[in-house]
């Protein structure tokens, strides 16, 4: 064997199992962000988006509603994935707003931890539009919406 193949060979198995290493980061990293997840499908938040909007919002039974100001919106909250959900305009006393009832946004969860989680809208192409929502408390099961 030449000495060129040989650490050919050498560099070949140490970069498949340096990205063997990767990928088993990775899948873990994947499985403790989806226990993370379970944990914001209920409660009450904060949410702070890089576009300046702030609003504080409750989720609970696949109902999300989000208020700022004087103004609120009623979502249908389903969770499409362990780490995604879609929401879907019901209502909102918002006149800039009312015009989208009946449309909704796919948000995927990213940089997950056990408090709190970016968003990413699934169908933007815009990276440097999200928002940072913090878990701020609890809803007692019998709340209604």
């Amino acid at each position: 064997m030449k000495p060129n193949q040989f650490l050919l060979i050498v560099m070949f198995v140490v970069s498949f199992g340096h990205n063997s290493s990767v990928l088993a980061l990775n899948s873990n990293e994947k499985k403790q962000n989806e226990v993370y997840c379970k944990n914001f499908q209920s409660g009450s938040f904060v949410n702070q988006c890089s576009s300046g909007h702030t609003s504080k919002f409750k989720r609970l039974d696949g109902v999300q509603v989000q208020e700022y100001g004087n103004f609120y919106l009623k979502e249908k909250n389903v969770w499409t994935a362990p780490c995604e959900y879609r929401n879907t305009l019901l209502e909102t006393n918002d006149p800039e707003i009312r015009l989208y009832v009946g449309n909704s946004i796919s948000i995927k969860m990213v940089n997950v931890t056990k408090t709190s989680y970016r968003t990413i809208e699934a169908n933007s192409g815009d990276k440097n539009i999200f928002c940072e929502v913090k878990k701020i408390g609890e809803i007692e099961p019998s709340t209604t919406l």
